[in-house]
């Protein structure tokens, strides 16, 4: 049995993340369900992938697919559910077949927050918050994203309410079936860590910056799939998404994962992301929450 040791490592304090061989520490995984059942013998409150923006499968328990974006384009740094009120503590990357061009980016968000803190484009803008908006749909639908079945993992509409009144989630249930939901959210974060985070997801969630102007154009606004303004109403301006693409590009850490390589990213502190790539990869993730100290 495999002790907790190398989580409790002076890098993943120190530095946000760490990168295990397990293959190194004797631990062989060949399936999702092994990921899965390696994982719960530690005392994390591993979770399920609820309200999550990216395109996932669950694979076995816990165990996910990695965002299912397309392979050519790059997905900007962010933290994995960073616009919802409980955010995970950990996310866990497991490269099972890796690529060999693909690489991660992981982003200090305590650096981000304080450029922006020092930056006259920022200072009054970080005060405001943002509000996001998403619509789901209740079957596929081209450019839509998941519907809302997939999004909260199940077809149960009392469930779902219940999870966005729980989370104070405004949302509204439209004569089609789909549901859109709406939501204020600090950008900064103040929790366990001495400085603040920037933890927001504009990049991500606003369409111009995806290039998917056809919403824009050619349906109605409570119909987009994501919707995302300062709390004020104000749009986003380009010079802001301009600005957090050329931090990026600047500060990044980059991450080469090999085969068996387990990725422990602290999700309150690091954002991740990844670069394009070509051939075949799969890589797996995790979430969950509390302290690694205990054996399992």
């Amino acid at each position: 049995m495999t002790t907790l040791e190398p989580f409790q490592n002076q890098r993943l304090n120190e530095d946000g993340y760490t990168v295990l061989s397990l293959k190194q520490m004797g631990v062989s995984i060949s399936s999702p369900q092994e990921l899965n059942d390696w994982l719960i013998q530690y005392p994390i409150q591993w979770r399920p992938y609820m309200f999550g923006q990216s395109r996932r499968t669950q694979l076995a328990g816990h165990v996910y697919t990695v965002s299912e974006y397309s392979p050519n384009l790059r997905i900007p740094t962010h933290h994995e559910l960073s616009y919802t009120r409980h955010a995970p503590k950990w996310v866990i990357f497991y490269a099972h077949v890796p690529s060999e061009d693909g690489v991660m980016h992981l982003l200090d968000g305590r650096l981000v927050a304080d450029s922006m803190q020092r930056d006259s484009l920022w200072q009054e803008k970080l005060k405001l918050g943002m509000t996001y908006a998403k619509c789901m749909p209740s079957e596929p639908h081209v450019g839509m994203g998941q519907t809302w079945m997939h999004h909260f993992g199940t077809d149960d509409q009392v469930v779902v309410d219940l999870y966005l009144q729980q989370n104070h989630i405004g949302f509204e249930w439209l004569e089609n079936g789909w549901l859109r939901t709406e939501h204020h959210r600090p950008v900064l974060r103040h929790s366990e860590h001495r400085y603040p985070v920037w933890f927001a997801q504009p990049r991500l969630w606003d369409l111009k910056h995806r290039g998917l102007t056809y919403f824009l154009h050619h349906r109605p606004r409570a119909f987009w799939p994501t919707v995302i303004q300062w709390g004020d109403g104000t749009n986003i301006s380009e010079e802001c998404f301009g600005w957090l693409d050329d931090f990026e590009f600047q500060f990044n850490e980059t991450i080469h994962l090999q085969q068996g390589d387990l990725l422990i990213v602290d999700n309150h502190r690091m954002a991740h992301g990844r670069g394009p790539f070509e051939g075949m990869r799969q890589h797996w993730v995790a979430m969950g929450d509390g302290r690694w100290n205990k054996s399992p």
